[in-house]
């Protein structure tokens, strides 16, 4: 999905550098390459059940007891739908992975994953994450928006998991 939006929104760009584009096309190509057979494996689907939001029924049976419970009017139906559910625990594991705890001081919960008492990234290191943030909110460029979605793309792993989160 990234990569077809990048793709419309560089559209003039891209077919000015045909080259480079089809150049770096075969490039990922290559590299996914090997991963095709892993990816269609049984271990693979399997992995992905376990660590999926999408595949926790707790979610769907509390949207249906809280439909119920407003004696499953219209607008309950609506408040209550487990789409809604699923994208506010998907927006809930997201930014997990922005709070500072997790950024600075603990990191993950997982003690094999992290150095316990210590984050992602050194304390030191948010002058700099401050000022670059700036920076790129306050120039008006194009390229502003491949930043935030690469910047989204950074949690992404993360974001459809289920359980403990952040995760490093």
């Amino acid at each position: 999905m990234l990569f077809f939006f990048l793709m419309i929104i560089t559209y003039k760009h891209q077919m000015k550098n045909i080259r480079w584009f089809i150049v770096s096309l075969m490039i990922g190509i290559l590299l996914i390459l090997p991963s095709i057979n892993y990816l269609q494996s049984r271990e693979s689907r399997l992995r992905f059940q376990e660590v999926s939001i999408f595949n926790n029924l707790k979610l769907i049976e509390d949207s249906n007891k809280r439909i119920a419970y407003d004696d499953s009017t219209f607008l309950a139906k609506i408040i209550h739908n487990r789409r809604v559910i699923y994208i506010g625990d998907f927006l809930k594991h997201y930014f997990d992975n922005f709070s500072g705890r997790f950024l600075f001081t603990h990191g993950d919960g997982n003690p094999r994953l992290a150095i316990q008492n210590m984050g992602q990234l050194y304390v030191w290191t948010l002058p700099f994450l401050i000022a670059g943030l700036f920076f790129l909110i306050k120039r008006k460029r194009e390229w502003k928006i491949y930043h935030f979605w690469l910047d989204g793309f950074c949690s992404y792993s993360c974001r459809y998991c289920q359980g403990d989160t952040p995760c490093s």
